[in-house]
């Protein structure tokens, strides 16, 4: 059998070039074959991609190898990974799922309008007007996009288009979140759409409120391991930030190693 390809998904806002130092080290690890990156979708006027939809169009990249690769998700890339491989099994060979989002069926996401609307009137940055409003429980919680400073250094009329940009992803978080959920409940209720291929989670925390994102990990993990025909094993690193693959390539390459050992 040919050697398994490496397809890496980055978060949504994650572009193609974080991943060039993974990939750079990632290319001489044997037996991984040939490395594609996938940019996802975030919205369009007037449409949203669903995310079957969204796992769908992934599927053609994926069909293009003989052999099913390997799939990287970073963070909300999670999501669609999971998707992919509950939907069409027979296109993954195995999931490194890197500091995923953690569902929430529950979560509240604002209009991009008022979002918007609130990083105007405060005049703040759109992280600050995100973690505010988490404070008040009415959005789930944030995700670690651009740093403070980043944020700080960047221009009015770019900072407007980081506001439209975080609404956006806030509003496919939530649709995300509730349409892996419900796919998680479809398997206990009818036995269909197991996850078949084996899957490796990495958690990250540095930066993040470490116990509260350990449990809700670990629920996700339980979730997993619940609603899956193949093995799911887990590690955790306590002083590893989100943006794993710029901070921590070395890493990454250490999980996808372990990952290519356990494919199908």
């Amino acid at each position: 059998m040919n050697a398994h390809p490496l397809v890496l998904l980055g978060g949504l806002g994650v572009r193609y070039t974080a991943w060039s130092d993974v990939k750079s080290r990632a290319g001489g690890l044997r037996p991984i074959g040939p490395i594609e990156t996938y940019e996802l979708p975030l919205d369009a006027p007037g449409h949203r991609p669903r995310l079957t939809d969204v796992a769908s169009a992934l599927t053609y990249v994926l069909r293009a190898y003989e052999t099913p690769p390997i799939l990287l998700a970073h963070s909300m890339a999670a999501f669609v990974a999971e998707a992919t491989a509950r939907l069409y099994p027979e296109t993954i060979a195995a999931l490194l799922l890197a500091d995923p989002s953690v569902p929430d069926p529950a979560a509240t996401v604002l209009p991009d309008f008022l979002l918007r609307g609130i990083v105007t009137a405060a005049g703040t940055h759109p992280g600050a007007a995100i973690w505010q409003l988490t404070q008040l429980g009415l959005t789930a919680t944030p995700l670690e996009t651009l740093s403070r400073t980043q944020e700080m250094t960047k221009t009015r009329g770019t900072r407007r288009t980081r506001a439209r940009l975080d609404a956006a992803t806030w509003a496919a978080y939530g649709d995300w979140s509730r349409e892996i959920s419900h796919m998680r409940r479809m398997v206990a209720s009818t036995g269909t759409g197991h996850l078949t291929c084996p899957v490796r989670l990495l958690v990250c925390e540095s930066g993040r409120h470490s116990g509260t994102w350990t449990a809700k990990q670990r629920s996700n993990l339980a979730q997993l391991r619940a609603t899956s025909r193949a093995g799911v094993t887990a590690t955790v690193h306590h002083l590893t930030p989100h943006l794993l693959m710029r901070a921590a390539p070395g890493l990454l390459v250490d999980e996808i190693a372990v990952t290519a050992a356990l494919a199908r």
